[in-house]
């Protein structure tokens, strides 16, 4: 009977976090060009390393290519190469939030159960299930990129050593630092504070916690951390906070007008700033004060994840970006914590009534107030980037390099499998090197956008090697100009000297010059240019 309760409790959390899942991704189902921004960082290099146009590039070290691919996680990006053989890796980015979602649900179950009870595991579920797609910068599984792991090979560690199985927490790490390494950062700390609670002789679960974290360690110095000439070495704090970049208006804005924006940032502090947390925290404080005394005696390991998140937090700020973005640390950790105390006073007071209507009213009651108080803050978390013109840049010969504005190109090789010249997706400036690189193409790619000379356009062409520029007229009409809002710092400033030297004159608006080199136009505000024998 305790078997058919189980699996009914199990049917039902697959059942509701599905069904929260379509909500915040049902527009995607209905059309392909609907995504999550960040997919366009992680689908390309999926093409790119299949025999073809794409893959010649990337092994020619084409710049944004090589970039992405780099950028991912290798468990993250061979993943999908794999099951790039079986399906579309734009549509796996769609599928994966359906399987990761129920996943990382029922694992939480079960880690739960084993805490207490079924009714601990099934609160915390369905609290977690919604929590998921509530954050309003992006959600955790939206787009099926590498921080959508996180979650599940999380709960995948904490139910491995709940359950005393060194191998299978040895496997997980592995896992934690292919797919994503802040997580591993954690469970070893968690792993840490376990062994240390343990009393009497854990000589060799010590000696096992050194060779895991050794392993650790080892691969990511190896996939993350070693010198790579394409990248060049990493900007230094005191760089960071003289560079526009990291300002109120560049790519990365961390510091936004101060060292203090930096700390209330989305990537510094990000859990802070999560809609829900207001009430998740008030849930806990009236769970806590219900469970009274009780609190200090649940699980040790439910307080090893709240340390463990807050020191991983303070370590993150002291060795800045060597752990990545300290926020990381606070999303897998403080939420958990404060899910399950929750979920074990709901648990005390529907355990405090002997009478079976009374237990099942408050299951009822819960689940109603749950879903209720997270319903308005889900996120669909998905971007609509269809565009007329991507229908001739794919007839295009499949070597051919795109260049636009890079707003206007980020999403351009996931739809059409064409290399681009500058993304902004990809405009970081983390690294030296690559970002010198981005820093040049983008000066030359405005310095010809807004140009006044013809000659100047063709310049920009022969330098790179470029087969068409796509043209956003939207980007010259009067009232975009008088804002100055062109693009993000430091450019936006180059780019104003441009329009103030040029504007009226500039050469891609004049259409007595430049309809000679169209080669397309739609009704949605593009048309894109080229130069070749016919029209030279």
């Amino acid at each position: 009977m305790a078997i058919k309760k189980e699996t009914l409790i199990i049917i039902f959390i697959i059942a509701a976090s599905l069904a929260v899942t379509l909500f915040c991704q049902k527009q995607g189902i209905t059309s392909k060009y609907i995504i999550h921004d960040d997919v366009v960082q992680y689908v390309p290099p999926i093409y790119a390393l299949h025999k073809g146009a794409l893959n010649d590039a990337l092994l020619d070290n084409d710049l944004m290519l090589k970039y992405m691919v780099i950028k991912d996680s290798p468990g993250h990006l061979y993943l999908y190469y794999i099951f790039s053989f079986f399906i579309d890796p734009l549509a796996l980015s769609k599928v994966l939030p359906f399987i990761l979602a129920p996943l990382g649900a029922v694992l939480l179950f079960l880690i739960g159960k084993k805490l207490k009870n079924t009714t601990v595991g099934f609160f915390s579920s369905f609290i977690f299930l919604f929590y998921i797609w509530t954050l309003w910068f992006g959600g955790f599984l939206a787009g099926g990129y590498a921080k959508a792991f996180a979650f599940p090979i999380f709960f995948f560690f904490l139910y491995f050593l709940l359950s005393k199985n060194q191998i299978g927490c040895l496997a997980v790490l592995i896992m934690q630092i292919l797919f994503y390494p802040p997580v591993a950062v954690i469970s070893l700390m968690i792993y840490l504070f376990d062994l240390l609670e343990k009393k009497g002789n854990a000589k060799k679960e010590i000696l096992f916690f050194i060779i895991s974290s050794l392993v650790c360690f080892i691969l990511a110095y190896l996939i993350y951390k070693r010198p790579n000439d394409f990248l060049g070495p990493e900007v230094s704090l005191s760089e960071m906070l003289r560079m526009p970049e990291f300002g109120p208006f560049g790519r990365d804005p961390l510091f936004g007008s101060g060292i203090l924006n930096f700390l209330k940032s989305e990537d510094m502090s990000s859990i802070f700033l999560s809609p829900v947390m207001p009430y998740l925290s008030a849930c806990f404080l009236i769970a806590a004060f219900y469970l009274g005394k009780k609190l200090f005696r649940l699980p040790a390991i439910i307080f090893h994840i709240f340390i463990t998140g807050i020191i991983a937090f303070l370590l993150a700020y002291i060795f800045l970006f060597f752990l990545f973005f300290p926020g990381r640390y606070l999303e897998y950790t403080l939420p958990i914590f404060l899910i399950l105390v929750s979920a074990f006073a709901i648990e005390k007071l529907i355990a405090s009534t002997d009478s079976r209507k009374i237990r099942a009213f408050l299951y009822i009651f819960f689940i109603c107030m749950i879903t209720s108080l997270n319903i308005p803050y889900l996120k669909e978390n998905v971007f609509n980037y269809n565009r007329l013109f991507y229908k001739f840049v794919m007839t295009t010969p499949e070597d051919s390099l795109i260049a636009g504005h890079p707003y206007d190109m980020d999403p351009v090789t996931t739809f059409t499998k064409r290399k681009v010249l500058v993304q902004f997706e990809l405009s970081n400036a983390w690294y030296k090197n690559y970002y010198s690189k981005v820093e040049e193409r983008t000066r030359d790619l405005f310095g010809a956008y807004y140009s006044d000379s013809l000659g100047d356009i063709y310049k920009f062409f022969k330098k790179y090697n470029i087969n068409y520029l796509v043209v956003n007229k939207s980007y010259f009409n009067a009232e975009y100009l008088r804002n100055k809002q062109y693009y993000i710092q430091p450019f936006n400033d180059y780019i104003d000297k441009l329009v103030r030297k040029n504007e009226g004159k500039f050469v891609l608006m004049d259409s007595k010059i430049i309809n000679k080199y169209k080669v397309y136009e739609d009704a949605g505000g593009y048309f894109i240019i080229s130069f070749n024998k016919e029209n030279l």
